[in-house]
């Protein structure tokens, strides 16, 4: 579920793939690091079709950033400083 004031860090990602591994312990890092001022949902691309059509999502891992209900970003493929970016473009880190 989208949480409805904070902005969320959606993580479309599969069991089955490699840079979705890799990239786990970046988001884990950034969840961390903007703790209490982001939230992170992880979704299995494999088995919610229907978050996957409604975000357009055509490869994994992709990750979207929602705020106030609209989408702020997205970054597709393994790129850690590509989501580093997108979350220092658009989320406050915990002073």
């Amino acid at each position: 579920m989208l949480h409805e004031t904070l902005p969320t860090l959606i993580a479309f990602t599969a069991s089955w793939c490699e840079p979705c591994k890799a990239m786990h312990a970046t988001v884990e890092a950034l969840a961390q690091e903007y703790k209490d001022t982001v939230s992170v949902l992880v979704v299995d691309a494999t088995k919610e079709h229907g978050m996957v059509e409604t975000f357009k999502v055509q490869s994994v891992p992709t990750y979207i950033l929602v705020k106030e209900g609209q989408e702020k970003g997205r970054v597709c493929g393994a790129n850690k400083q590509a989501l580093k970016e997108l979350f220092a473009s658009h989320v406050a880190p915990l002073t």
